[in-house]
């Protein structure tokens, strides 16, 4: 049973501020499936929506020692249970990732899937391969950036930070995810080397009589962007995200508008995700977090 970057303790201590747990199905005293949840407060309502910074959940379902027909059946079937073990709340959202097939599990539970899209690049393939494989515009505009700017790894998750968030200051936007929580984080990816900050650097100036402060240039350039190393823990797969985000945000749903209902909004299989939304219950309650059983 493999976990993705997003479902190690430490990222989701560090994401939810420790509010989190785990729902499990056992055969046994054996775990045979597990799947993380977030805990939020949004006004008077109890939410579990995706941490922020966080690409993808989802569940972890142990696979079959040999492949049957009747293994995609029990999968739906272990689906169905840990849905059942989520807790009760007013809205409940996870993005799941494109291998994560019980997605279908939610919509008979009552979800509904949507999806999205991201740009992967598989492992094993070789940097020729993906050039070759790329448009001819494509590769003209690479030249040409590759003349004067250089992409070099960032050891200092500070600096990565800081070059963000004087991006979003010249667009006059603050940091969405919050610049400490981000320090934290990334910090703690550099220092277990669980992914990779990556820079593009302005070349140092070739005229002489200009002052070249060293072969990266004066300064980095505010274009920051972060590849996981590990996805679906499959380790060398990289995810790039080119839209100036560590991670897609969406905008906050819309609850309901009387306590007691729950509309459940799940997550399903896509490239970067799928989202669910569920009629509100009118005699739902919300049950504690304790009822799930959390795994450390």
């Amino acid at each position: 049973m493999e976990r993705s970057l997003f479902h190690e303790p430490w990222w989701l201590d560090i994401t939810t501020g420790g509010e989190w747990a785990h729902a499990v199905v056992k055969d046994g005293h054996e775990i045979v499936a597990e799947t993380p949840y977030a805990l939020f407060r949004k006004g008077l309502w109890r939410i579990s929506t995706q941490p922020p910074l966080t690409r993808t959940l989802g569940p972890v379902i142990k696979p079959a020692k040999a492949p049957s027909e009747q293994e995609w059946g029990d999968r739906i079937e272990i689906g169905s249970e840990l849905i059942s073990k989520l807790p009760k709340c007013a809205l409940v959202q996870q993005t799941l990732d494109t291998s994560i097939a019980e997605a279908v599990a939610f919509a008979l539970q009552g979800f509904t899937i949507s999806a999205t899209f991201t740009l992967k690049v598989p492992p094993g393939r070789g940097d020729r391969d993906v050039w070759t494989g790329m448009r001819a515009n494509t590769r003209n505009v690479i030249r040409r950036a590759n003349e004067r700017l250089s992409a070099l790894e960032m050891n200092n998750a500070n600096e990565f930070v800081d070059f963000y968030d004087a991006n979003l200051a010249r667009r006059r936007r603050d940091n969405a995810y919050g610049s400490s929580l981000m320090r934290q984080l990334l910090g703690e990816v550099v220092r277990r080397k669980a992914g990779m900050l990556l820079g593009a650097y302005e070349k140092a100036p070739r005229a002489t009589g200009i002052d070249a402060r060293g072969a990266r240039g004066d300064f980095p350039l505010p274009v920051v962007r972060i590849i996981d190393s590990v996805d679906s823990g499959q380790a060398g797969t990289r995810s790039f995200h080119y839209n100036s985000r560590v991670a897609a945000q969406r905008r906050p749903p819309r609850l309901p508008s009387k306590p007691g209902g729950c509309d459940r909004l799940g997550a399903g299989s896509s490239a970067e995700g799928l989202q669910a939304i569920e009629k509100p219950d009118a005699g739902a309650s919300c049950r504690s977090k304790a009822e799930a059983a959390v795994v450390s």
